[in-house]
């Protein structure tokens, strides 16, 4: 169960980035680094996320 003060304060966060996310558009390409941040929890249940993956075109490094 959610604690409703959690949820209330939490979910404006989360609203803002899922927007974020859908808004975005590129507008020219970047060449440079990029962090992806996840929650440990989400490499025990999605393997292919973590440093390596599943994807030989696509270069992991972790920190």
């Amino acid at each position: 169960m959610v604690d409703a003060d959690l949820l209330a304060e939490r979910h404006p966060v989360f609203r803002a980035h899922i927007e974020a996310s859908f808004g975005f558009q590129v507008a020219e390409p970047y060449h440079g680094p990029v962090v992806h941040l996840i929650a440990s929890e989400s490499l025990s249940q999605h393997p292919a996320l973590g440093p390596g993956g599943n994807r030989p075109d696509r270069a992991h490094r972790s920190w």
